[in-house]
């Protein structure tokens, strides 16, 4: 079963670039490279504020827990569900589960850990980390929107 173009949004779509993982890992085995000596050195970074460390905190459980519907809820934008709002959203969460959920574990276990680069205004917060095999993305970005931080990688 393929994910409808709805899967394309922001959630989905950046987790096909990361690269985090072995081909073919459970999302158990997933590992990504933590040492902080691996991050690309930027200026400005700070801690995470704690709304946003406990939202990565949050969705590291959810994703150990195999709760990808909760997941997806809870870090999809809500203007980007109402943008697809006929999609099957368990049947996407279902692919999301099976194809990117261990690689965005891996990530959000690494950036639990980073330094951050945050907006003037507080409200965008990027995460980098290196990627394995040099490959894909290297950047992760959450967006603030009232009061809550969701991913937003576009």
């Amino acid at each position: 079963m393929r994910v409808s173009v709805a899967a394309g949004l922001v959630l989905l779509a950046w987790a096909a670039g990361a690269n985090l993982r072995a081909e073919e890992a459970p999302v158990e085995k997933t590992e990504a490279k933590t040492a902080e000596a691996d991050a690309p050195k930027a200026e400005g970074l700070v801690d995470a504020p704690e709304d946003l460390a406990k939202a990565i905190a949050e969705g590291v459980t959810l994703l150990d827990e195999k709760k990808y519907r909760a997941f997806v809820d809870r870090f999809v934008h809500p203007e980007e569900k109402k943008q697809a709002q006929d999609a099957n959203w368990d049947e996407i969460a279902a692919e999301f589960g099976k194809e990117k959920a261990g690689e965005l574990l891996a990530i959000l276990k690494v950036v639990a850990k980073a330094k951050v680069k945050l907006s003037d205004e507080g409200k965008t917060a990027v995460f980098h980390f290196k990627p394995t095999e040099g490959k894909g993305k290297d950047t992760i970005r959450f967006g603030k929107f009232e009061n809550a931080w969701y991913i937003h990688n576009h």
